[in-house]
């Protein structure tokens, strides 16, 4: 079976712009017949300490190149890196909408709309998005102008890039612990995330 192509246009490796990064992830928790579509937005003022920080991640397992993915770590990497946020001062955003199976691609879109106002407000310099895909892209940059045409465009950078930036894994994390505590799954991370400030409580539904 051939695999998927990598999507185009990703800017791994590029330089982050500025001093107040944001980093976007989506996580999707199924609830019976539909899904919570989540959208969450990590935001620091320490990017390049935080990568710096996550670079040592692995350190018992020399040589790993796979990325972080929350839901296929064990405690000892799953702690690791919520002390990493927790020790950076790692503030998040998060949106959902419950949605059918086929209702992902408008919530995306409204959560995202939603998500860009507040790091405009926190005066944000630069966006990373996961990438998903090169249609998801496209959809996720018209959602962006569109939101801001009246404004005189997106007051901030905004790139996509794929899951081997490690300053994403942060976002990652983060929307790992929501989608357990979504799920009535182990709260013990969400806990921990919201105790410290990271979180304000459980992500904000948008209807």
């Amino acid at each position: 079976m051939n695999r998927p192509s990598q999507p185009s246009g990703l800017s791994d490796g590029n330089p982050l712009i500025g001093e107040l990064i944001a980093v976007i992830d989506e996580t999707v928790p199924a609830v019976g017949a539909g899904v919570h579509y989540v959208l969450t937005t990590a935001v620091t003022l320490s990017a390049t300490d935080v990568d710096q920080a996550l670079s040592g991640l692995f350190s018992d397992t020399p040589g790993r190149k796979r990325p972080f993915h929350w839901h296929k770590e064990g405690p000892a990497a799953r702690h690791r890196i919520t002390d990493i946020i927790l020790e950076h001062g790692v503030v998040a955003h998060s949106r959902y909408q419950t949605v059918g199976r086929r209702g992902q691609r408008k919530a995306r879109q409204l959560l995202l709309a939603d998500l860009s106002t507040q790091l405009h407000v926190e005066g944000v310099d630069h966006l990373i998005i996961e990438s998903v895909d090169d249609v998801t892209n496209g959809r996720d940059k018209r959602t962006l102008l569109d939101k801001f045409e009246s404004s005189g465009g997106v007051p901030f950078v905004y790139d996509w890039r794929s899951k081997s930036e490690r300053v994403l894994w942060i976002a990652d994390a983060i929307n790992g612990a929501i989608h357990d505590y979504l799920v009535h799954g182990d709260v013990t991370w969400f806990s921990q995330l919201t105790n410290g400030g990271v979180l304000e409580g459980e992500p904000k539904h948008l209807s």
